[in-house]
């Protein structure tokens, strides 16, 4: 009975569209996870950890009244590769927007998060120093 299943399951995942299917469901993931070691490390980069917690729009402005910006994916995920995030247990908030949700970085999960833009969350504002 079992060689059965286990001939059904493997039929399943020969068929050509599952196989693309489930490739292209573990493909993001696999990216993920390769790229997230090949992430440049970002020494030219002035920081400010601001106490509060802020939604997505007012951590804009408070970045914006210090000069400074929100960080891109790559720049977050890099300080918090180098233990350059201070809090943990918590999420921060990064430049990249998608409607009313924004993408950031959970010190928590150690992955990053995607939560509404009312959400309050940690912000670190970045500026990039010259070399």
């Amino acid at each position: 009975m079992q060689s059965i299943k286990k001939k059904q399951l493997q039929s399943f995942f020969l068929r050509p569209r599952w196989s693309l299917f489930f490739l292209a469901l573990i493909s993001p993931i696999l990216v993920y996870e390769i790229c997230f070691f090949c992430i440049p490390t970002q020494h030219n980069l002035t920081l400010s950890h601001l106490q509060d917690e802020y939604t997505y729009e007012s951590a804009i402005n408070a970045c914006t009244d210090l000069n400074m910006q929100l960080p891109s994916m790559q720049q977050l995920i890099a300080l918090s590769k180098n233990n350059q995030l201070p809090r943990q247990k918590t999420d921060y908030w990064s430049q990249l927007r998608v409607g009313p949700f924004a993408f950031g970085w959970s010190t928590r999960k150690g992955m990053p998060s995607f939560d509404p833009i009312s959400d309050l969350d940690h912000v670190v504002c970045v500026q990039p120093t010259a070399l």
